[in-house]
């Protein structure tokens, strides 16, 4: 130590010595800044406030629990992201999950991931925590969820690491709508489902099906079916609309079809009740190959079983000697 400040120190330690009070001062004095040093590091959160057609809700941001995570959703909210996104996948019981924009290119943008964060121990997974829908290691972009009581069980992984909770509102969060096959649709547009898959029933003039992933798991994912919704009376059915393929009550799953002019005369039965419709594009649409020859098609498969022939069983019946079957 420098002879100048070795002069300093002794002298303030012989004017303590000579001035009780002023040692008490002193220790104060240091009490204070050790409580100013303990707020400037304890953490700092952001409150957001999230308006919807369902209602507003609250949520508390804790970067303490996830810097990478909550750092991003507050990039996020500054930049509108948010703004007239839709609440694409309600699940009752479970969770309700946003964040696909209506802005293509705020989704490019935005399509970097960030870094997982170490989940924090002393967060418990309750009803309104918020966390992202990442789906492996470092996968986290801008899809975000928030937890009924049914979420629980998640947070198992670096990336379900949770960001905030809602503090007030969430009420509102569960009353979010979550009947639409919109929902269905949008949540398999956001887990890929649709990637490299086949267009493989195109009847021109008519309509042009898809909906069979190539990914067995994802098949899999996607198998339960929907409830039916009511069909919008204010809503043509015209080229371009989209609508899953049904066979009957509550059968929607994950085929979907999108109507040329020959599709108008569908759309009686609700599990035809369309989602969507084209507004872009749709000459691309039409263009979809339709010309597969079917029998060509099956050489491809050697092994393949085939139906020889059918035929209307002729039976015995009491007041008949012969009963054809006659449909």
């Amino acid at each position: 130590m420098a002879p100048r400040f070795q002069v300093v120190i002794r002298t303030i330690a012989q004017f303590l010595v000579a001035h009780p009070l002023s040692r008490l001062m002193l220790v104060f004095t240091l009490f204070l800044l050790h409580l100013s040093a303990q707020a400037i590091g304890a953490e700092r959160t952001r409150n957001v406030i999230c308006e919807s057609t369902a209602g507003s809700w609250t949520a508390e941001v804790h970067p303490s629990w996830s810097p990478n995570g909550a750092k991003r959703y507050l990039e996020l909210v500054r930049d509108g992201f948010f703004d007239n996104t839709p609440l694409f996948r309600a699940v009752p019981g479970f969770l309700v999950q946003f964040g696909i924009s209506m802005n293509r290119s705020m989704n490019e943008k935005l399509e970097t991931c960030i870094l997982d964060d170490p989940f924090p121990i002393h967060v418990e997974m309750k009803k309104g925590i918020m966390a992202y829908a990442g789906n492996g290691k470092n996968s986290r972009n801008y899809q975000v969820w928030i937890g009924y009581e049914g979420a629980s069980g998640l947070g198992g992984a670096p990336w379900e690491t949770p960001f905030a909770e809602i503090v007030d509102g969430f009420e509102n969060v569960e009353h979010i709508y979550s009947g639409y096959g919109a929902t269905r649709y949008l949540e398999m547009v956001a887990d890929g489902f649709f990637d490299n898959m086949p267009l493989f029933r195109a009847i021109p003039g008519f309509l042009v099906q898809f909906g069979i992933s190539t990914n067995h798991s994802m098949n899999a994912k996607f198998h339960t079916n929907i409830e039916d919704d009511p069909f919008p009376s204010y809503v043509k059915m015209k080229k371009g609309i989209m609508a899953f393929v049904g066979y009957g009550k509550n059968s929607r799953s994950s085929q979907v079809w999108i109507g040329y002019e020959g599709a108008a005369g569908l759309g009686h039965s609700p599990w035809e009740t369309p989602f969507g419709e084209i507004v872009t594009g749709m000459s691309n649409v039409e263009h979809i190959y339709g010309g597969y020859d079917g029998a060509n098609y099956v050489k491809q498969f050697p092994k393949l079983d085939f139906i020889k022939s059918c035929y209307i069983l002729k039976v015995n019946h009491p007041n008949k000697s012969q009963l054809v079957l006659d449909f």
